[in-house]
C-alpha cells in the first residue's frame, strides 16, 4: 500500500475538514517513546510535526503563527502547534520518506527541540 498516494488521493477529493494522522514504525502503545511523524492535509497546505519522547520538531519553513485545529483521522480534534503548516507537497514527501525509512524525514528542514509541554 502506498500511504502517501492514499493521502494524496484523499486530499485531491477536496478536504472540507483538515485531517491528520500519526505515523510510527511499530504499533503505538500508551506512553510509547518511539518517534512519531504527525502529518496532516487541508487542500493546498498541510502540517508536519516530529516527536521524539518529550521533544517536538516542526519545519523551519512552517507558516502558521497560531495553534490550528485538525481532526485526527477526520474524527477527533487535534491541536497543531504554531510553525507546523507547510505546502501539501512537503507533507506527501515526508510521509513517503518516513514509510520508506522509518526515520525523521530529511526532505524537511526541522527546528526543535520544543517540549511537548511548551505552548
Amino acid at each position: 500500500m502506498d500511504v502517501a498516494a492514499e493521502v494524496r488521493a484523499l486530499n485531491s477529493a477536496g478536504v472540507q475538514v483538515p485531517w491528520l494522522w500519526e505515523f510510527s514504525r511499530d504499533r503505538q502503545e500508551i506512553n510509547d517513546p518511539q518517534p512519531i511523524l504527525t502529518a496532516g492535509v487541508h487542500n493546498a497546505v498541510g502540517v508536519l510535526e516530529w516527536r521524539e519522547g518529550e521533544d517536538v520538531f516542526v519545519p523551519v519553513s512552517g507558516g502558521n503563527a497560531h495553534w490550528l485545529d485538525y481532526a485526527a483521522a477526520g474524527l477527533r480534534s487535534y491541536p497543531v502547534r504554531p510553525c507546523a503548516e507547510v505546502p501539501v507537497e512537503m507533507v506527501h514527501a515526508a510521509i513517503a520518506e518516513f514509510v520508506s525509512t522509518g526515520s525523521r524525514p530529511t526532505c524537511v528542514e526541522w527546528r526543535g527541540e520544543i517540549s511537548i509541554f511548551d505552548d
